[in-house]
């Protein structure tokens, strides 16, 4: 609605703009990597395998939450294809929700595998944090 009363009109020029390729790219890598993300973490239980697993594939080789990070990276995508506040918002309470979780599923990593969880790995973002 934002965009049909209050939003500026977009042109064809708009699909050429840099802020639309680039988020149009980073929508739809985002949203690959969720899907790869999502099936890493369903493949983690074998049948008569423990319980909990520590996921090692993709990007959760550097982050607790790799599905967290690449659905900001698809909101953000999202956010500069669209050029506007609703996308901006959705972005942010993406990110004001996702990343404590990512924090608080650290810890209950490190709590409940000890040593064995990897101590360098990042919560969400790759070795900032």
């Amino acid at each position: 609605r934002w965009f049909a009363q209050h939003g500026k009109p977009l042109t064809r020029r708009w699909l050429r703009d840099p802020r639309f390729l680039l988020g149009l790219v980073m929508y739809f890598s985002g949203f690959s990597m969720i899907v790869w993300h999502d099936n890493i973490l369903r493949n983690l239980r074998q049948p008569g395998g423990p319980r909990y697993v520590i996921p090692n594939e993709g990007l959760f080789q550097y982050v607790t939450c790799a599905q967290y990070l690449v659905e900001l990276w698809t909101f953000f995508g999202f956010f500069l294809l669209s050029w506007g506040p609703n996308g901006l918002f959705i972005f942010c309470i993406s990110f004001a929700n996702l990343v404590p979780r990512a924090s608080r599923a650290t810890a209950w990593y490190v709590e409940k595998f000890g040593d064995e969880y990897p101590a360098d790995r990042r919560h969400i973002f790759p070795f900032i944090y």
